[in-house]
């Protein structure tokens, strides 16, 4: 698992109209390299998605959330801390569309297409590892704003911003799993039974490879960098906490699933 790098601002391309709050803006950057796990004195240029948070704690939800999607498998764009100045903003690497431009969410494709890319996300094994993992880290936001399309079959998760709420009863379902909810056949068919048999199959898998292992080697990494010890230690400790409850969770999931 590769440490979270650090960028300096050097260009501001354009905004993106991705309707969030925070505004988000296609960004050049210079950043070290990443070579066999370590950080090195070499710097890239990189294209990114900055989004403006000027909240240390906004930026260390959506790290901890990126490292933790990415050390089980999940296609989450690399996260970057870029310095502007006196302020510090939470970035990704941008991932590119299948014609070689910016990746865009789901929500913002044309209408005609929007049937055929529900169905390649239902068919994207992926899907249900994020349903599972939006479950674990109690984000209630994964809507057609945080899936990007980046092919006929390729797609990534971003947006983190509303995970690892502290109102939320570590033991509970989440509210609503939007993702689930979207790619859920809404009549019985063949897609119906295989929705069913990915969610089986994803939860065995994610039961795997997730664990409180992956969480202490993701704080290990996000110690090191400039973020208040009390919210490490409490994001870290609701993490391990809500990691006793998750079988459960999965199987009321499992259960609703075959209702």
């Amino acid at each position: 698992m590769n440490p979270i790098r650090v960028a300096q601002l050097k260009e501001v391309k354009q905004e993106v109209n991705f309707q969030q709050i925070n505004d988000v803006y296609i960004c050049i950057v210079d950043a070290f390299k990443i070579k066999d796990g370590e950080i090195t004195s070499d710097i890239e240029k990189l294209e990114v998605y900055l989004k403006k948070t000027f909240q240390p704690v906004d930026i260390l939800i959506e790290c901890i959330c990126a490292l933790l999607g990415r050390a089980i498998g999940l296609p989450i764009p690399e996260p970057i801390i870029v310095i502007d100045g006196d302020n510090i903003h939470y970035a990704s690497v941008q991932v590119s569309s299948e014609d070689g431009g910016p990746a865009i969410p789901v929500k913002m494709t044309t209408k005609k297409n929007i049937d055929d890319i529900k169905l390649k996300l239902r068919e994207f094994l992926p899907t249900y590892d994020c349903i599972l993992f939006d479950e674990y880290i109690m984000n209630d936001d994964r809507s057609e704003m945080n899936v990007l399309v980046c092919g006929k079959n390729n797609f990534a998760f971003i947006d983190h911003g509303h995970a690892l709420f502290t109102g939320q009863g570590l033991d509970l379902s989440i509210a609503e799993n939007k993702l689930y909810n979207y790619v859920k056949p809404e009549t019985f068919s063949v897609y119906t039974m295989q929705f069913t048999i990915h969610i089986q199959n994803a939860v065995k898998s994610f039961l795997n490879k997730m664990g409180e292992d992956v969480v202490e080697t993701v704080f290990s990494l996000i110690e090191q960098l400039p973020f208040e010890s009390s919210d490490l230690q409490k994001y870290k400790s609701m993490l391990l906490k809500r990691w006793g409850f998750v079988p459960g969770i999965f199987q009321e999931l499992e259960e609703a699933d075959k209702k």
